[in-house]
């Protein structure tokens, strides 16, 4: 099993993914859109899985191995993946760089494998981090009812805004002024399909809205 990847890191501009091998004991987890650990040079960043449909002909060089799953839950949804190609189909542009710029910066700190980490303390701290995150994802049943997306102009709207929506109970806020690791675990909210509501600025529109109306 093959899955193409978007590396979150700086590559060349004439490539937007890159083929990993998928290691048998983790063909059962991967999902298009997931968070996973991948080598690259001397790296191993981040990246996407954006398929897992590709069958790779005969290569002059060695496919590698997709390290880990940090996330079990997707962070992008399918819709979404769509959208990410047609972002970089459209205005010419390297995946990385539509990713960036849909993406909420990721708590990378939570992330990081360190060069002093040997591989039980790394695998460790894989699982930590799936339990971690899947607990941000899954804290309480999904809503039942359609969200709502409500875009604001500026943030400064967004109280007289929502003083227009009293039936808005359950919502989340989602803007670029937000600290990082609150637009991070806002953006896992709105996946799992926590909230009703919506509210944001522009970068809002990016959101993963799991049953938008």
């Amino acid at each position: 099993m093959y899955a193409q990847v978007v590396v979150l890191t700086y590559q060349s501009p004439d490539i937007d993914s890159y083929i990993y091998d998928v290691p048998e004991k983790l063909e059962s987890e991967i999902k298009i859109g997931q968070l996973v650990r991948v080598p690259f040079g001397k790296r191993t960043p981040m990246g996407i899985i954006l398929s897992t449909d590709y069958r790779p002909q005969t290569a002059d060089y060695q496919i590698k191995h997709i390290n880990s799953v940090i996330l079990q839950i997707p962070i992008l949804l399918p819709y979404q993946i769509e959208l990410l190609k047609w972002l970089a189909f459209y205005y010419h542009a390297p995946m990385v760089n539509c990713l960036e710029a849909m993406l909420p910066t990721l708590p990378s700190s939570q992330f990081r494998v360190h060069s002093s980490q040997t591989k039980q303390d790394f695998e460790a701290s894989v699982n930590s981090e799936q339990r971690t995150q899947n607990q941000l994802s899954v804290n309480r049943e999904p809503s039942t009812v359609n969200q709502t997306l409500v875009l604001v102009p500026t943030i400064n709207r967004l109280p007289e805004t929502m003083a227009k929506f009293p039936q808005a109970k359950n919502y989340a806020i989602y803007h670029n002024e937000l600290k990082m690791s609150e637009r991070f675990a806002v953006w896992q909210k709105i996946l799992s399909g926590q909230v009703d509501f919506i509210f944001g600025s522009r970068s809002a529109i990016f959101t993963p809205c799991p049953a938008l109306s």
